[in-house]
């Protein structure tokens, strides 16, 4: 799982732009409405939803979220998202995959014990 998240992130953060034929276009600022609710309700699900083990995906939702919000204030000219931009974030992004690794090691030993 970790590895396809990585896969994911790593191929959004490189990737400038998805062919128009490819999306369904919704203007600014609604878009940016729409990420955050689902950012949001995203994180709820994963905090409410799911065993106490699950929980630490609710960090990785909002981290995805946020970085899909700068880049679509970057679109419309809101904010400048520079090169520099993208590593701080791919940064962020490799911190809480080492988190979410080392949070499921935890569980597991801690299952493994008991």
């Amino acid at each position: 799982m970790a590895l396809v998240f990585a896969g994911g992130a790593a191929a959004w953060i490189w990737l400038e732009e998805i062919p128009s034929q490819f999306g369904i276009k919704i203007l600014y600022p609604w878009d940016v409405g729409l990420i955050v609710l689902i950012t949001i309700l995203g994180a709820l699900y994963f905090w409410v939803k799911m065993p106490s083990e699950f929980r630490l995906i609710a960090l990785v939702t909002v981290v995805m979220g946020i970085g899909v919000i700068l880049q679509r204030l970057a679109y419309a000219g809101v904010v400048v998202y520079t090169k520099m931009g993208r590593v701080i974030f791919a940064v962020a992004v490799v911190m809480t995959i080492v988190i979410l690794v080392v949070w499921n090691i935890y569980i597991v030993r801690k299952k493994e014990s008991s």
